[in-house]
């Protein structure tokens, strides 16, 4: 099977739950430009549960993760811009924490990492209509954003070459470790309206 058709299964079979997520998150709102500082908030710590979630599984916090050379991965930098960003706004991340990992596959990490790379391209489409709001100037939280665009095609590629060496060896875990990338965001997005 080819990268494009590795790339077309796993979107096909993970789109359900990512037309959810959208639905969940109102992101016709955020698409408007002017979502409330409080929903931006709430948006910033889905993340910051899903950036959480990769780096304990790649091994960030578990040492005995055979998983932490998977990519150039910048977890810790877009994990700093986050909670920098919830700080501008006021927000708190105390209560914002990963999924404990239920395997440590390869090929599961990189389906999780898959669906946070992925975020960065609609994050940077977020940020193009954003930036057309005065009062997300204001806010002064755009860091994550920012880090999203830094790099992302050669993130991209790599990504894609990690998915198809993976999809290979065990495309059902590869699913599967999407599947969570997407729960550890709702998670994260549900815990932040408590």
């Amino acid at each position: 099977m080819s990268q494009a058709a590795h790339l077309n299964r796993l979107r096909e079979r993970t789109q359900s739950v990512h037309e959810s997520t959208e639905t969940l998150v109102e992101s016709h709102r955020l698409l408007s430009g002017s979502p409330s500082k409080a929903h931006y908030g709430r948006l910033l710590k889905a993340h910051l549960a899903l950036h959480l979630q990769v780096q304990c599984q790649t091994g960030g916090l578990h040492e005995n993760q055979p998983t932490t050379d998977l990519l150039d991965w910048p977890d810790c930098h877009r994990i700093a811009a986050l909670r920098q960003d919830l700080e501008n706004l006021g927000e708190s991340d105390e209560q914002v924490n990963p999924i404990t990992p239920t395997t440590a596959s390869r090929p599961f990490s990189i389906g999780l990492m898959y669906v946070c790379e992925g975020s960065c391209l609609g994050n940077q489409q977020l940020m193009a209509a954003m930036n057309k709001s005065e009062s997300f100037h204001g806010w002064q939280a755009s860091a994550f954003f920012a880090s999203c665009k830094e790099g992302f095609g050669q993130r991209w590629r790599t990504m894609l070459d990690l998915i198809d060496s993976s999809a290979d060896v065990d495309y059902e875990e590869l699913e599967q470790g999407a599947l969570s990338g997407f729960d550890a965001f709702k998670l994260g997005w549900l815990a932040a309206s408590s």
